[in-house]
């Protein structure tokens, strides 16, 4: 008698969402790719019981037609791909078709969505499992709400952290998909308080940038930060020069074609360009900027797309470390940008 047996929909629909959404904020990330990919300019963000209990994106994007509402839920459902080639080719954040069915899968959620010039949709869900439909008012966009995370699978409840520590991933997911995205408005209340407020940055790139850290990394850091830019691998760097290290590692972000990205190749080379100078109790603040060829990097090697891995690790490294030296160490200047001092603005609730 056979040992092996094939999973049932519900236990392989759970399975997948732990793979793609490990906490609340794997759910903002998935979703907020959504709605930039889908041409938003602006994004409202609700936020209750640090996750658990409701996450709500409302976005003002191209939304979905009832047809389309119904197909997005469906595992493998994309708009992004049509074959296995078309990931060398990749343009937009969200592709595999994962994260709303996987958000479904473990959690009740509501989808509205209507198109410019069409009828609104409402789609609800329970465990993954389709409990009503219903017309919606046609107003442009999608909101996409999420209650009771993880109701079903009490399992993956105990393994979430403080509610403090899990309203910080949060708002550091909405603080990458900020400074990545700085065309695009974002408002952010957490328990019914506002806790950014950030207008969409429309100026050129480099002024637009340091605007917005001002509002997120601080007007101390963000004012001192030194710019310089470079043709290949549409490198931006905006590095603290040599004496304005800060005390703190969290103030570095790398952003590959708009993607937030975890790179130790980037980080690394980053450091040794300040090898000489650093003490060890200090660290730089960064925000990079590279634009590559699809084909240079790829994506998919982990779930949460965290991760990426270069074809060329080595070129990346001396590149970045020779670049940030320049940039640091040479006549690079902070950006003047004639906008008043914002301030970070995050008051986290209680």
């Amino acid at each position: 008698m056979s040992n092996i047996r094939v999973l049932d929909e519900k236990t392989a629909g759970k399975i997948a969402a732990g793979e793609v959404i490990e906490r609340p904020a794997g759910v903002l990330k998935e979703l907020l790719e959504n709605a930039v990919d889908a041409g938003a300019t602006c994004v409202n963000v609700d936020i209750e019981g640090a996750g658990r209990d409701l996450i709500r994106i409302n976005d003002n994007g191209c939304g979905m037609s009832a047809e389309d509402l119904a197909l997005s839920v469906m595992r493998h459902a994309t708009s992004k791909i049509r074959a296995f080639d078309d990931l060398a080719s990749l343009t937009t954040f969200g592709f595999r078709g994962e994260a709303l069915y996987s958000a479904a899968a473990v959690s009740r959620m509501t989808l509205t969505s209507c198109t410019e010039g069409g009828s609104g949709s409402r789609l609800e869900l329970h465990a993954g499992k389709v409990f009503a439909q219903s017309p919606a008012p046609s107003i442009r966009g999608t909101t996409v709400e999420i209650r009771d995370l993880f109701y079903n699978v009490p399992a993956r409840l105990k393994f979430l952290k403080s509610d403090a520590y899990e309203r910080a991933c949060l708002l550091k997911v909405i603080e990458e998909s900020a400074l990545a995205n700085l065309h695009v408005g974002y408002r952010v209340s957490i328990n019914g308080r506002r806790v950014y407020d950030l207008p969409a940055e429309n100026g050129p790139m480099a002024e637009a940038a340091v605007s917005r850290a001002r509002q997120i990394l601080g007007d101390e850091v963000a004012n001192t930060l030194v710019f310089k830019e470079f043709g290949e691998m549409g490198l931006k760097l905006f590095l603290t020069p040599a004496d304005k290290l800060v005390s703190v590692r969290d103030m570095q972000y790398v952003f590959v074609n708009r993607r937030p990205i975890d790179s130790k190749t980037v980080q690394q080379a980053i450091y040794k360009a300040y090898q000489n100078v650093r003490p060890k109790d200090r660290h730089p603040a960064f925000l990079v900027y590279m634009t590559l060829d699809p084909s240079d990097f790829d994506v998919n090697i982990h779930p949460q797309k965290r991760d990426i891995r270069f074809v060329n690790e080595n070129k990346v490294f001396s590149f970045i470390m020779h670049c940030a030296g320049e940039t640091v160490f040479t006549n690079a200047r902070p950006v003047d940008v004639a906008l008043p001092a914002a301030g970070p603005s995050v008051t986290l609730p209680e």
